[in-house]
């Protein structure tokens, strides 16, 4: 066979493997998601998690990082901090690592753990401060937010927070809603973080914010916990 229409054939068929395997990871990744969030069955979810044929889609650092994403759902400590030791010295691409980045924010926040949380955020700073990317910008603006609501619980940022919740929708609009209603928590005006945690309700519905806003709305103590 000619070498050049071999090239172009090989060629061919690595794209066809590549585009198959991208596929492959969106659908599996969506089934996942679908189990952890949808059904809400952390088990199955971790048991999948374990099928070796999905060592064949993902990197054994992206699968950490998806038990990690069902451990804080689970809210279950000593799995949290086993999986961040774990993750903090594996490689990620730099979106997994900024989405990791997000959650371990997050997570120390809920906590409490201050020094941690700050230290994200300056991780997040380094990587991010030069980009000129839309994104990339979006990202530090919303851990910045963070940092702002549940460390220095800054409730002057109140304003602003109703005026982003208005242009958003779905999971994004739940979650804005929700740190409004902490920040009307922190000010002692519960009334207002009821009425905020009604309007997180509905668009929180089917994401992962779902069990959280629900049990806050039940107690509204546990605003304090998340």
């Amino acid at each position: 066979m000619n070498p050049v229409l071999w090239a172009i054939l090989v060629s061919i068929l690595i794209i066809a493997v590549v585009l198959q395997l991208d596929r492959l990871r969106r659908k599996t990744t969506e089934e996942l998601r679908r189990v952890l969030l949808k059904e809400n069955d952390l088990k199955l979810y971790l048991q999948l998690l374990e099928n070796r044929h999905l060592h064949l889609l993902f990197s054994k650092a992206t699968l950490e990082h998806f038990r990690l994403e069902g451990y804080l759902l689970e809210n279950d400590s000593d799995a949290v901090a086993a999986s961040i030791a774990r993750l903090d010295q594996a490689h990620l691409s730099r979106g997994e690592r900024l989405d990791y980045d997000g959650e371990k924010l997050s997570w120390y926040c809920r906590r409490h753990e201050t020094e941690q949380a700050e230290a994200v955020v300056k991780d997040m700073r380094s990587l991010l401060a030069d980009s000129k990317n839309e994104k990339d910008q979006a990202i530090l603006n919303d851990a910045e937010l963070i940092e702002r609501i549940y460390i220095k619980q800054d409730t002057s940022v109140i304003p602003e927070l109703k005026r982003l919740a208005e242009s958003q929708n779905g999971s994004m609009r739940a979650i804005t809603c929700f740190r409004i209603a902490k920040l009307y928590h922190f000010k002692q005006m519960d009334d207002q973080s009821a009425a905020y945690l009604k309007k997180a309700e509905g668009p929180a519905k089917g994401t992962g914010a779902e069990t959280m806003i629900r049990e806050c709305r039940n107690d509204l103590s546990k605003l304090d916990v998340y």
